[in-house]
């Protein structure tokens, strides 16, 4: 019987992209009469029964892990926080001259961080794999994938030529060029390595996906590699719920991390645009999830107070992650749901939490300039959602959906069907065993 072999390093929890993500795969992957095999992170806490597949606790490092940095850089930058904080100059230098050095320290940090998380998972991809058999049949898939986990996998193949007898699949979902037009660094290591590997992975059969043709443009633009993009797995609960248009107040959600980039600082701009037309006569109330970063975010911190001293029930604050099914009762029973997303950071990425507002037929306000502008187009000439322009137009943007609600969730009535039969985890894991043939991965696109 063929296997399906995911491989996941932030693979830790039962909430999340990486959890639902390999959760609705690897049940596609039975339907489609594959036996699983997950490589997750060490402390992953996801059982075999959960999953539905055999969990290897493998690596030591994920995307996300904090302690990467070497001790001796974050010992130094904490010595000189203070200076660079213009609360004390002991160290003898300027505030201005600190926070230059700070900057250069970070970014040392950061690369020698991502030195260790490629050696690491590749040593620990090198050491798992001896303990697993492989067939012809087998179909590895690297969900997300960095050069890190490029790297670490091209490393495999060169050491342990049986496993280019699999049909591997690496999914990158990170900007491959920079709000500044450049490369990212990551993007730079990866097409180094890409050139390095070549002849490693000669006669393999690897397919590098993206899950939008943009994002797959900027990859190829790179070279050597070319890139195919994949459906984004939607769940079978993210379908169009019954409600009565003319309820009253509309359910305004947000959900997500409280991420800079996900704009979760303009939400408190927002209230106070549409507060007294808004929330005040109860035509709208909000639902925002007031999830912390992993990591420390001076932008969010601050907003987070804000929105606590906000009035219930007119704004509800959702603090933490939420289970599985706390997230698709929050995002079917929605009327609108926000992603104020900036523009610049999401040009060419995906939104899972898009994705699964369209498959279930809810209105969205989404950033201008971005590939989540384009997929809100409606096969019966309307628009499943409104587009900003900037963060002082939100409002805007809502008030327009507001304003002619009944018309907006035709739209989105009308997409959701066609959204959600190509955005399938079934489609997926079909494309995962077709796709890495050794030729080009195919650029599928998909017409509303």
């Amino acid at each position: 019987m063929p296997r399906l072999i995911l491989i996941d390093p932030s693979l830790v929890g039962f909430s999340g992209h990486h959890f639902e993500f390999a959760r609705r795969v690897l049940s596609a992957a039975r339907h489609e009469g594959f036996t699983s095999i997950v490589a997750a992170h060490r402390t992953c806490a996801a059982t075999a029964d959960e999953l539905g597949a055999k969990v290897d606790r493998v690596f030591e490092y994920g995307l996300w892990s904090g302690d990467v940095e070497p001790a001796c850089c974050r010992r130094f930058r904490q010595r000189l926080q203070p200076a660079a904080d213009h609360r004390t100059a002991d160290l003898g230098v300027s505030a201005n001259r600190s926070s230059r050095a700070m900057g250069r320290l970070s970014e040392f940090g950061r690369r020698c961080a991502d030195a260790i998380r490629r050696r690491r998972f590749t040593g620990d991809l090198v050491c798992w794999s001896r303990t697993v058999g492989v067939t012809d049949d087998d179909v590895v898939f690297v969900p997300t994938a960095t050069s890190a986990e490029w790297h670490g996998c091209m490393a495999l193949l060169g050491r342990e030529p049986r496993w280019r007898n699999a049909r591997w699949n690496l999914l990158f979902r990170r900007d491959a060029i920079g709000p500044d037009g450049r490369p990212t660094a990551d993007a730079r290591r990866l097409a180094r390595s890409a050139w390095v590997f070549t002849e490693a992975c000669r006669g393999g059969r690897v397919a590098c996906w993206t899950d939008t043709n943009e994002l797959a443009d900027q990859y190829d633009s790179l070279g050597p590699l070319r890139f195919g993009t994949l459906p984004i797995p939607v769940g079978d609960g993210f379908r169009p719920q019954s409600t009565d248009p003319a309820k009253k107040p509309l359910r305004i959600v947000f959900l997500g991390d409280a991420r800079a980039e996900k704009g979760f600082q303009h939400l408190p701009r927002l209230l106070d645009q549409v507060w007294d037309d808004l929330v005040v006569p109860g035509r709208a109330q909000f639902v925002l999830q007031a999830c912390p970063p992993r990591r420390t975010e001076p932008q969010v911190e601050p907003v987070l107070a804000e929105l606590a001293r906000r009035p219930r029930p007119q704004v509800t604050l959702l603090h933490g992650p939420l289970t599985s099914a706390e997230y698709q009762r929050q995002l079917t029973q929605a009327d609108v749901v926000l992603v104020p997303y900036e523009p610049r950071a999401y040009v060419a990425r995906s939104s899972g939490i898009l994705a699964e507002a369209l498959a279930a037929g809810i209105p969205a306000i989404v950033p201008d300039g971005t590939w989540m502008a384009e997929q809100i187009a409606a096969p019966n000439g309307g628009q499943a959602g409104a587009i900003f322009r900037r963060p002082d137009e939100i409002g805007l943007a809502l008030r327009e959906v507001i304003k002619d609600y009944p018309r907006f969730r035709q739209s989105a009535l009308a997409l959701s069907r066609r959204w959600a039969d190509h955005h399938s985890p079934i489609r997926l894991v079909r494309q995962l065993a077709q796709g890495s043939t050794g030729d080009p991965p195919a650029r599928v696109r998909w017409a509303a």
